[in-house]
């Protein structure tokens, strides 16, 4: 549902303002990318595009504007393992830990460095030189704002393109080549990376698990107590969510358990730098995400909508819902949602069969990953009850036998002493 100017929605109208289910692509598809101009689907190694590859953004090898689900032949000796599409270029990784980009290189954002830098103009796919992550392997990437690429590892974070908004720290402007943004805190691990429309915010887990923030924070969405244009260095949140969502300028909603809360401009235009709480949606909430100045969210139930649908960004239209809209009756056990949303109003939401982020598959079945823990935790608590158990049993055996030979000792030398 949603922005449709460049039919990268698979549908040859102007706009999808309403949900409706995606019939353009049959084969299964393992992860999704999509801009305000094209789509990029991932089945296995298979890549798909749709929409506008002028840029070569879809990894064509050509100029076109793709009308209808496409494959991309892009190099058959690679196998692709994620994607992460911009308005005019794109970021490819493939299993063997080797990244390509392609499109648009106006801001640098190829991180293919000066020598190799184009203009406002096309770039066809090519290899970017990864010398600087000294072997390490690459764990996500993201697209921020359309002009900014952010590669991560287990423990560091790179950049590439356009910085401004206090997203790459002290560093502004273009920035042909990848640099690596410090972190808040030396970790072993990062737990988990989310990218925003004009910020960035980090989860590490050293010896506490620790959530920060940095860019702009003018509405004070990274709950701080206080406002600012931009935020240079890492500020710590006061809390852990389970999962944010900040695909918006104003706006930061967190996730604590089955609570929606949030920092920032609320729907009557507000701001707060105060976490504030959301109605909650109907039914047990499965994912949920920020498109634009609209929320949409899976439960149990159905799925919803709350705030301005703009464009059809969020399936209510053009119009604002006050409380949680009803969009489809029913859902599946296994959805997952993937907003997009720029600093235009056009945006776009694909609402698709796969583990939320918060799940895990399990023998087909998706599962919480708390609940996963839990179980694993009382396995390990009945196994170590069962061996407490069985050494306590041992335990009284011994005692027990050694009671006895104590005793048959004693009375064969009672005779003896009596004597």
């Amino acid at each position: 549902t949603g922005y449709n100017k460049f039919n990268q929605l698979g549908l040859n109208i102007s706009d999808q303002l309403y949900i409706q289910e995606f019939q353009a692509l049959k084969d299964k598809f393992s992860e999704i990318a999509h801009s305000t101009e094209g789509t990029l689907f991932l089945n296995g190694s298979k890549l798909y595009g749709v929409g506008n590859s002028e840029y070569y953004q879809l990894g064509t090898k050509q100029k076109e504007n793709l009308s209808l689900i496409t494959e991309i032949d892009f190099f058959e000796d690679e196998e692709i393992q994620k994607i992460a599409l911009g308005r005019d270029h794109s970021l490819i990784l493939t299993k063997k830990n080797k990244l390509f980009s392609q499109g648009n290189d106006f801001h640098g954002q190829l991180g293919r460095s000066n020598t190799d830098r184009g203009k406002f103009g096309s770039n066809s796919p090519a290899e970017v030189d990864l010398s600087f992550l000294n072997g390490d392997l690459i764990a996500e990437l993201f697209i921020v704002n359309d002009v900014l690429s952010v590669i991560q590892t287990s423990r560091r974070v790179f950049l590439a393109g356009y910085c401004s908004y206090g997203i790459c720290g002290n560093v502004f402007g273009d920035q042909p080549v990848f640099f690596e943004l410090p972190l808040p805190t030396e970790t072993s691990q990062i737990k988990k990376l989310t990218p925003g429309v004009v910020n960035l915010f980090l989860s590490v887990e050293d010896t506490t698990l620790q959530t920060w923030a940095i860019g702009y924070d003018f509405y004070g969405q990274m709950c701080q107590n206080s406002t600012s244009v931009d935020r240079r260095a890492w500020v710590r949140l006061p809390f852990n969510p389970v999962q944010t969502s900040a695909n918006s300028v104003q706006t930061t909603f967190y996730l604590f358990d089955s609570q929606i809360q949030f920092c920032g401009l609320n729907f009557n235009k507000t701001k707060s730098a105060n976490l504030q709480k959301l109605q909650q949606p109907p039914g047990k909430l499965v994912d949920f995400a920020l498109v634009g100045n609209g929320l949409i969210a899976v439960t149990s139930k159905g799925l919803f909508c709350i705030g301005q649908s703009a464009n059809g960004s969020i399936g209510n239209g053009n119009e604002f819902a006050g409380e949680w809209k009803k969009l489809h009756e029913a859902s599946p056990k296994l959805l997952s949602i993937s907003p997009q949303s720029t600093l235009s109003a056009n945006a776009t939401s694909f609402v698709y069969q796969k583990c939320a982020e918060r799940f895990t598959l399990v023998n087909e079945v998706c599962q919480l990953k708390t609940e996963q823990w839990g179980l694993a935790r009382i396995a390990s608590l009945a196994v170590f009850l069962v061996t407490i158990a069985f050494l306590a049993i041992m335990g009284v055996w011994l005692c027990a036998k050694t009671g006895v030979f104590e005793k048959e000792e004693v009375q064969q030398k009672a005779p003896l002493l009596s004597e």
